[in-house]
């Protein structure tokens, strides 16, 4: 029968090694999760939690896992579509979530407007967590009164400073626009001639990953 001691030297208290009634090893320790880093027990494997874990600074932590069992990395990209179909709205803003990055892919508009008199411009605006400015971009051309017109905001988009087959524009926005949580994508009728009546939809294709 073997047993342990206190101390590497062997002059410590000695302790037996306990086992289970099938002849494991019982090994103990401190927290080995959501807790200081500690040497035992050893975690072998993943674990998987319904929501996101906190851990803190110097914690360590298990493998994070899906309801699947496969590994989750910072690097998960996905696609998801953010949509506002409301109409009487040419100001809409969609705000990236907690814990969540987005990188813009693509931002459609339909646009019809009222027969208030006044030429509309469509811009994209990106606003940081305090809602001030750090890019904004126009559509090259502007959408008079009673008009429906279709605009693509894309990284690589053709730049058209006229409606091609009368109602469709396209307008290039910088590739690689990854925004934090709390950050602001403003899609909007920049000259706000009638912004609560013109009837807006906006489809935006981002990707999407928890951080």
């Amino acid at each position: 029968m073997a047993y342990g001691n206190t101390d590497k030297t062997g002059v410590g208290t000695p302790y037996w090694l306990t086992v289970t009634s099938d002849g494991y090893l019982i090994i103990a320790g401190g927290a080995a999760e959501d807790a200081a880093v500690a040497g035992q027990p050893v975690l072998i494997g993943g674990r998987y939690d319904a929501t996101a874990r906190d851990l803190d600074d110097g914690d360590v932590g298990a493998v994070a896992l899906d309801a699947d069992g496969r590994v989750l990395t910072t690097a998960g990209w996905a696609p998801s579509l953010q949509a506002d179909e409301d109409a009487n709205d040419s100001d809409k803003k969609f705000t990236v979530p907690a814990a969540t990055e987005w990188e813009i892919l693509s931002v459609w508009v339909e646009l019809t407007t009222t027969a208030d008199a006044g030429n509309r411009n469509m811009a994209i605006e990106i606003q940081d967590t305090a809602d001030d400015v750090i890019l904004q971009v126009r559509a090259g051309i502007v959408q008079a009164a009673s008009l429906t017109r279709y605009y693509l905001f894309a990284p690589g988009a053709n730049e058209l400073e006229a409606f091609r087959d009368t109602d469709y524009l396209s307008t290039a926005i910088p590739a690689g626009l990854v925004l934090g949580a709390g950050f602001d994508i403003r899609v909007w009728d920049s000259k706000a001639i009638q912004a609560a009546a013109d009837d807006m939809i906006v489809q935006m294709l981002v990707k999407a990953r928890t951080v």
